[in-house]
């Protein structure tokens, strides 16, 4: 019985006008240091990087990241939500 393994892309590479995302930055995926390598080359980049971080765990990298100043931290609440993804789509249209 032969196993095929499904092709992923490769998320390290990627183009200078991709708006580069990863849904969520915590605990059980930062047990990957790949994942925390990849993590970092998105936010050193130039790229629109949009990241959920978990708001129970915390780690030195997402100390970091919330330090960095080249970082907005958007809080969503149930009772935000419908005017902050208003707020983040009009400054992601701003970047088209």
């Amino acid at each position: 019985m032969q196993t095929y393994l499904p092709i992923l892309p490769d998320f390290f590479y990627f183009e200078d006008d991709q708006v580069l995302y990863i849904d969520e930055i915590g605990e059980m995926e930062l047990f990957s240091k790949r994942f925390e390598e990849l993590v970092k080359r998105y936010l050193d980049s130039d790229n629109t990087f949009i990241a959920t971080l978990s708001k129970v765990y915390s780690n030195e990298l997402i100390k970091t990241i919330k330090k960095r100043d080249d970082v907005r931290i958007i809080e969503i609440t149930r009772e935000n939500r419908d005017k902050k993804f208003v707020e983040i789509k009009g400054e992601l249209e701003k970047l088209t």
